[in-house]
């Protein structure tokens, strides 16, 4: 497999508030993790969100020593995904100038068994079969919603 990220921080913004991460070789007797946060740039320390939740994701993901079967990889990524709302939130929290910073976020895990897809928000991703760029349909996570502490 042959995987890239590329970020740009557009016409409208000062800071990059993206982040990516990408394992094209297996993790030990873990499988390819790719991931993709885009702090949201109508909020204030976008940046931030983002980066919790590719730090969350990767140091998790390191911890695991195997990431099962669909279903424990789909549970895995719900309980994750919780985790760094919490993490985001709590940081909002501990800084309030930081009130309504956010993220989206796109994921795809693949194994010997299957490739598990995710997002949240409108980041979106996409796959390149037989020379076609194809936008992957995410159904395990909602669509709707970003990751945003409530107040």
């Amino acid at each position: 497999m042959r995987a890239f990220a590329l970020t740009n921080m557009g016409v409208q913004r000062n800071t990059n508030q993206d982040y990516a991460y990408v394992s094209e070789q297996n993790v030990g007797n873990l499988p390819n993790i790719l991931i993709v946060a885009d702090g949201m740039g109508g909020h204030k320390a976008g940046e931030i969100a983002s980066s919790i939740a590719i730090e969350h994701i990767t140091s998790s993901f390191n911890e695991l020593e195997t990431m099962g079967t669909k279903d424990d990889a789909i549970d895995w990524l719900r309980m994750i995904v919780k985790e760094i709302n919490d993490k985001i939130f709590a940081y909002a929290k501990k800084h309030p100038e930081s009130k309504g910073l956010g993220t989206t976020l796109v994921i795809a895990i693949k194994t010997e068994d299957y490739i598990l897809y995710g997002n949240i928000g409108d980041s979106s991703g996409y796959v390149i079969k037989n020379k076609k760029m194809h936008k992957r349909d995410f159904h395990f996570l909602r669509q709707d919603c970003i990751i945003v502490p409530k107040y």
